[in-house]
């Protein structure tokens, strides 16, 4: 019988040991598959990090295609977003008092000669200064993205970066934007210089409104006294708004007709940059109303007024 038992004894230490065994058997199969989904589940998410990181590279890739813009594209574009901007610069002209009197001739003049600085004062409002970036298009373009550009192109679009920056730091008001862009397009061909900028305004002397512009004569425009009287308007009225909303800046519209200088070169090298990438490129098809402010050759296509 004590053996019996003992053998009972031994069998159920076997049985539990087994049955330890297959335990630890099945705890150990239960670690290996949770380390195994542990590892599918690392490696999953090291593919997908791999793959945003390679959908990260191939969306930058694609936006520095976008900006790595050919010679021949830039000005095309460039090009076709100065003539929208005309476009709104005629509409705006339109609603300068005293501009729809004007001989039609007259008026075509003052926008050939006028439309590029009005231009870059659009500019001022889709320009970054922070991130010295301007909207092109649908993008904001940092300078460097018109690298491709030759180096006399460049540097003037450097300066037109400047001359941005610059007005923005006038923290001029939008009526006074609209002021200031309405005396360029009637001084568009008249020689700035400040004469007595003593004061932004002075209500106790009338004359001095016409002191703050010189005018000189202006090729091609017919109505000279016309456009002067109206040019004199409209330095008055700046005067007053400036007076207005600047108190304590007297010297405020000495600064913008120093910009006005640069504003007037900037021009000047455009057409020459212009005429230039004409010369290299004579197959580009420029839009008909950029073709006939920019150029001397060209039948007016400007839209009548």
């Amino acid at each position: 019988m004590e053996e019996e038992g003992e053998e009972e004894e031994e069998e159920e230490e076997e049985e539990e040991k087994e049955e330890g065994e297959e335990e630890e058997e099945e705890e150990e199969e239960e670690e290996e598959e949770e380390e195994e989904e542990e590892e599918e589940e690392e490696e999953e998410e090291e593919q997908d990090l791999v793959a945003a990181e390679r959908r990260r590279e191939k969306e930058e890739e694609e936006e520095e295609k976008k900006r790595e813009k050919t010679h021949r594209e830039l000005w095309v574009e460039i090009a076709d977003k100065i003539t929208m901007a005309v476009q709104q610069i005629i509409e705006f002209a339109k609603m300068i008092p005293g501009f729809m009197e004007l001989s039609q001739d007259d008026q075509i003049m003052l926008l050939k000669a006028g439309s590029f600085e009005l231009a870059l004062m659009q500019l001022c409002r889709v320009f970054d200064a922070d991130t010295n970036r301007v909207i092109f298009g649908n993008m904001f373009l940092p300078l460097e993205a018109f690298a491709n550009l030759t180096d006399e192109e460049f540097h003037l679009m450097t300066a037109i970066f400047e001359f941005v920056k610059n007005i923005q730091q006038l923290n001029i008001t939008e009526s006074e934007m609209a002021m200031l862009s309405a005396l360029i397009l009637i001084s568009s061909d008249l020689d700035y210089r400040l004469i007595r900028p003593t004061h932004v305004c002075d209500d106790d002397d009338d004359d001095d409104d016409d002191d703050v512009f010189a005018s000189a004569d202006r090729p091609g425009v017919k109505e000279v006294g016309e456009i002067q009287q109206l040019h004199g308007r409209i330095v008055t009225a700046l005067k007053l708004e400036m007076g207005a909303n600047h108190p304590g800046d007297e010297n405020i519209l000495k600064r913008f007709v120093e910009q006005a200088g640069v504003l007037r070169s900037l021009s000047a090298r455009h057409i020459r940059v212009l005429n230039a990438f004409k010369d290299e490129a004579p197959d580009i098809e420029f839009p008909a109303l950029h073709k006939e402010l920019f150029s001397i050759e060209t039948e007016t296509v400007v839209p009548t007024m």
